[in-house]
């Protein structure tokens, strides 16, 4: 048929032909996805996304896209709410967009449902709830009886 692998790989890439040319690049490919990544390219691909995602451009145009909003609506609501979390009010130190997922059940959403800005944790705690008031009254009746429980035992 043609070269062999070892034939191929001691020839100069200008000497090959097309279809040899094909086939080793073909064969790299395959070989490179088919092994998993070395500890060094997993540092090195994690260092390349955290150095994306340190640019100050990089979150501003994932919520354009995502929530259809600008970076002075997300100033003002970071304004309005005095730089803390909307729902537990300790300081935003890791922002989180929170919008209805009723309105816009997709991946974007269309910038009306932005309800404010939270920490992660709050936005974790709603996200898991499904945004379910019934779900969280019912947690919180439920901290609220092992609390007074526990309270009534200790006295």
């Amino acid at each position: 048929m043609g070269a062999g692998r070892a034939e191929m790989a001691k020839k100069p890439v200008h000497l090959l032909t097309l279809e040899q040319l094909a086939r080793r690049r073909e064969m790299d490919r395959t070989r490179y996805h088919s092994r998993p990544p070395s500890s060094k390219e997993l540092a090195r691909r994690q260092e390349k996304w955290r150095r994306r995602k340190a640019r100050p451009d990089f979150a501003h145009k994932r919520w354009r896209w995502q929530y259809r909003i600008s970076r002075e609506d997300v100033n003002r609501l970071l304004q309005s709410q005095a730089g803390r979390c909307a729902c537990c009010g300790e300081p935003l130190v890791y922002m989180t967009i929170d919008h209805d997922h009723a309105c816009c059940p997709g991946d974007r959403a269309c910038g009306a449902c932005v309800r404010g800005l939270l920490c992660r944790r709050c936005n974790t705690l709603l996200g898991m709830a499904g945004d379910s008031v019934r779900v969280l009254s019912n947690a919180l009746s439920y901290l609220n009886a092992w609390k007074s429980e526990r309270s009534l035992g200790s006295a």
